[in-house]
Formats: structure tokens, sequence, C-alpha cells
């Protein structure tokens, strides 16, 4: 599988991952500021929103098939369940396997994490495909 394909899903999707090391670097730098002690814990939240977004739209927007659109619902929803079962396990391991992880700085990254992904795919143009055999 080509993640740069000729589509521009690769583009997008480079995208996307700028746009979540702008919004960690933005974090990062405001609780330096704000909460020393909280923003180790808030890459590691961020981290865990990251993976589990980006399994969700790889599986959805970057993987190249024609579906129809009863299939792409059913896509729609084996993708966020599972990203809320990678975003379970990474949690649970976070917080089984490393010491001193402080809940609030976890927290704050993986909804910053979740929120730009929203707001990201909220704002991208998306080009329907053109039918000439709909009818109103």
């Amino acid at each position: 599988m080509d993640v740069m394909d000729a589509s521009g899903s690769g583009a997008k999707f480079l995208k996307l991952i700028l746009w979540h090391v702008f919004s960690l670097a933005l974090v990062v730098l405001i609780l330096l500021v704000l909460a020393p002690g909280e923003a180790r814990s808030a890459v590691m939240g961020f981290s865990v929103g990251v993976i589990g977004n980006g399994y969700a739209i790889w599986k959805v927007f970057v993987l190249p098939k024609k579906r129809q659109a009863q299939n792409q619902a059913l896509l729609m929803y084996s993708a966020e369940f599972g990203k809320l079962a990678i975003v379970t396990v990474l949690c649970a391991a976070v917080f089984v396997l490393i010491d001193e992880v402080r809940i609030g700085g976890f927290a704050i990254g993986l909804l910053i994490a979740l929120i730009s992904t929203i707001v990201l795919l909220a704002l991208q143009k998306t080009q329907l495909p053109f039918n000439e055999n709909t009818e109103n």
C-alpha cells in the first residue's frame, strides 16, 4: 500500500501529521510555562490519541478502495471501534508501565489530540464524486 497515492489522500495524511506536531508543540510550550510537571504526561496522552486517530484515519481515508455507502458506514464504525480499543489498551499500558504519570497532563494531551483531529477533518474540503444519474 502506497500512502502517497495519486488521489491526494497521502497529502491529507501528511497534513494531519504536521497539524498534530504543531498542536503538540503548542501544548508542550503552554504546559512548560503554566505547569512544568504536566508536560511529560501530556506528551504521553497526546501520543496515545494520535496513534488511535492515526489508525482510524488511515483505515477510512488513506486506504484506496471504492465502497458503497452501506459499506462506508460499516467501515467508519469499525475504524472508530478500533480507535477506541487502541486508545484503551495504550492508556492502560501507560498507567501500568510508567511511573509518575499525572492524570491532568495525560488527559489534556489526550483531549487535545482528539480535538485537533476533529477540527482538522471538519475543515477539510472534500470533493464528492459526480454522479449524473442522481435524482432530486
